[in-house]
């Protein structure tokens, strides 16, 4: 799974620290370093969280909604 994000999006340090928080192991990508790789993607905001098989999630609130069965909080 690639995580997508901003370098200076609030959304994607929230994601990413609850992504870790969780232990939920995923490759971060920056999207301004990577635009092709993003566009390739399907990455249309920020975060996204694209999974291995091309499923492209988006939004905080998405990612940890995708999650749920899988954490408790």
């Amino acid at each position: 799974m690639k995580l997508f994000v901003g370098k200076n999006c609030i959304p994607c340090k929230m994601t990413k620290k609850w992504l870790i928080d969780h232990e939920i192991e995923v490759d971060q990508v920056v999207a301004e370093d990577n635009v092709l790789e993003a566009q390739t993607a399907g990455v249309k905001a920020l975060p996204s969280l694209v999974l291995d098989n091309g499923t492209v999630i988006q939004g905080y609130d998405n990612i940890k909604a995708h999650f749920s069965g899988e954490v408790s909080e």
